[in-house]
């Protein structure tokens, strides 16, 4: 078995139990190849030849796990989620074994089991059209605000980070949403809009394929 293990050694305070599950995995004859997020590896270059992997072990939290995921749909390729972020959403939901050894048993069984994304597309501030695939929730205004607040002190505070980022944003700006859901527009106003697509259902230790 050929497996690419994609890190984020920044990822959070269990980055480091990824080395345990790699050795739980290594097996004779398997050839393990780890690489790491940051500067020089953007997920792009991560994700660039995952088709020449049995399998794809992504590690990392949320963000991490999105970023890749958006470079890896409808390759096909069986994807393991390692839960080393800070709250692992994605991962709870699909209801995987957070156990090192049950994980490495599962990507070399190799079970699968779908799961959807959604897309968002927007025009950046150049006018460029853009578009970004998630996993759990996208949001606007209020939620991206406390995101962002967020983002440098996560590592280290864990889920208190957002909570903190919540407070220090008593004053969230009011915008105007323009909302279209089964055919019918809505016009709202409001702090926030944000849109889930977090599955409802369990399953034993899958691994998982992306689809758009």
């Amino acid at each position: 078995m050929r497996c690419l293990i994609i890190h984020n050694l920044a990822s959070g305070p269990k980055s480091d139990e990824i080395f345990t599950f790699a050795q739980f995995l290594s097996q004779t004859g398997d050839e393990v190849v780890m690489r790491f997020l940051g500067d020089g590896m953007e997920p792009e270059d991560a994700t660039a030849d995952v088709d020449q992997f049995d399998r794809v072990v992504v590690s990392g939290g949320d963000g991490s796990v999105s970023n890749v995921l958006n470079h890896m749909r409808n390759t096909g390729v069986p994807i393991l989620v390692f839960p080393s972020g800070t709250a692992n959403l994605f991962f709870n939901n699909i209801g995987n074994a957070p156990e090192a050894a049950a994980l490495a048993a599962a990507c070399h069984a190799g079970k699968t089991a779908k799961v959807d994304m959604g897309e968002i597309s927007w025009t950046d501030e150049e006018g460029t059209e853009r578009s970004h695939a998630f996993i759990i929730i996208a949001g606007t205004g209020f939620d991206a605000a406390i995101m962002e607040k967020a983002e440098s002190t996560k590592g280290d505070m864990g889920e208190i980070a957002y909570m903190l980022s919540a407070l220090a944003t008593p004053s969230p700006q009011v915008a105007h949403f323009t909302i279209e859901c089964d055919g019918e527009v809505h016009e709202l106003d409001g702090i926030g809009c944000m849109v889930g697509n977090t599955p409802s259902s369990k399953m034993r230790s899958t691994c998982s394929r992306t689809a758009a």
